[in-house]
């Protein structure tokens, strides 16, 4: 068998240079073509100190940073010219050109009613609310329920039409695209020639569609946009739609991230392909019922959160109780010790649920003894507990035994002990 000559590497900008070295070292190799955007999403590298020391450069990268010539493939075949007008200044510096297919007259479309839903347009959303769940993604519901708004809209025209229509949903965030999800959740899936995609931007690499909602999740009065501000990431996002893009944010807090979001507000408002929101009647009122349902929530939960804390401070005001046990034991040893000789003082503490949780036991030894055992102490519960609450269960309780050694020599107090013991009950 002839050796291989030839080495080809797709989206080799998003592969690691420890990875690109291990098809190079085959035997026989003699040339390698790296196609990739270096613009557009890198490798992915999880570990931040790996991240800091170089682990996710590229060959690509290293190779273009070193001087090495490139060849640009500077023809795009995908979007509206209205759509790649920005990446086009921003990321290549003017350099890619349109293709003859997309600047034709009939590649624009026009698939709802309005300049808000034309080929390129930024739909900034005011009262949208950033939300963060458990494991640290966010979502913005308002801006959740109006891009639901808008694929009823397409369905309803294409359902009129019956021309065939792919839509992508994309959105930074893992949880934004979880609860889109779940309101698309079966809806269209039987439909022949109306398709539904929704990905977050890193899952969308390498993917079009005729139309793409792009749900930027951030909304805030400080200009905190987190990782979105990636212009690679950003890149990525927009250049995805055929035909047309249509960008949810709030514009305010885009504009003040300092970060290329600022850039494309600004872009948008000059080419006059910015619109609110409200301006549509239908858009306002989901807006203004959204606010009104994440306030109903908010207000609940408060209310909740009240009277939790409010029931807590009762209980441990009424149905916890500190109860003292001074009993005095006697120890053995080969020396007499009066019945002062050995304390044993218990705390206990009573719960509401008149649940004993814990007891602390003081243990003091007063004369000389070679050898002292702590007597049993009896454990006096306070039953405060409503009439509803079954009544404390019997409690094992379990005493260990301490050998308490003291020398000769030294009189007086001899040993301080300390003890916890853990006495645990179910109700």
């Amino acid at each position: 068998m002839e050796p291989l000559k030839l080495l080809v590497i797709d989206e080799a900008a998003q592969m690691k240079e420890s990875e690109a070295i291990i098809p190079l070292q085959i035997p026989g190799m003699r040339h390698a073509i790296l196609i990739g955007d270096e613009c557009q999403l890198p490798a992915t590298v999880k570990s931040n100190v790996s991240r800091a020391c170089g682990f996710g450069r590229s060959l690509f990268e290293r190779l273009s940073s070193l001087g090495h010539s490139k060849h640009l493939l500077n023809v795009q075949y995908r979007m509206h010219p209205r759509i790649s007008f920005f990446p086009n200044w921003k990321f290549y510096q003017n350099q890619i050109l349109d293709a003859e297919n997309v600047t034709c007259n009939s590649y624009g479309r026009q698939y709802l009613p309005g300049p808000m839903f034309g080929s390129y347009s930024f739909i900034n959303i005011v009262g949208g609310r950033e939300e963060g769940d458990d494991v640290g993604s966010k979502r913005n519901m308002v801006e959740v329920l109006v891009v639901i708004k808008i694929v009823q809209k397409l369905y309803k025209e294409w359902n009129w039409s019956k021309k065939k229509l792919s839509i992508g949903v994309v959105s930074p965030y893992a949880a934004q695209v979880v609860s889109i999800e779940e309101k698309l959740r079966y809806k269209y899936e039987k439909c022949d020639g109306f398709s539904i995609t929704v990905k977050s931007i890193d899952g969308f690499q390498g993917g079009e569609e005729d139309i793409i909602i792009l749900s930027t999740v951030r909304s805030n009065s400080h200009g905190s946009v987190g990782f979105i501000s990636s212009p690679q990431r950003t890149n990525v996002a927009l250049t995805r739609a055929r035909h047309c893009l249509w960008i949810l944010g709030n514009e305010r807090t885009l504009a003040c991230s300092d970060s290329i979001w600022k850039d494309l507000v600004r872009d948008a408002r000059n080419r006059d392909c910015l619109f609110d929101a409200d301006a549509d009647e239908c858009f306002k009122k989901i807006i203004i019922d959204a606010k009104k349902e994440i306030e109903s929530l908010n207000d609940m939960v408060k209310g909740k959160n009240m009277i939790l804390k409010g029931k807590e401070k009762q209980s441990s005001s009424k149905n916890t109780q500190d109860v003292k046990i001074n009993t005095k034991g006697k120890g053995k040893s080969k020396k007499n010790i009066d019945s002062n000789s050995l304390n044993t003082f218990t705390t206990v503490l009573v719960d509401g649920k008149q649940c004993v949780r814990e007891a602390t036991t003081l243990l003091r030894a007063n004369s000389a003894c070679n050898e002292l055992k702590p007597p049993r102490s009896e454990i006096v519960t306070v039953n405060t507990a409503r009439n509803e609450l079954k009544p404390p269960p019997e409690f094992d309780t379990r005493i260990k035994t301490f050998d308490v050694m003291k020398g000769g020599s030294i009189l007086g107090l001899a040993v301080a002990l300390f003890v916890g013991i853990r006495i645990w009950g179910k109700t």
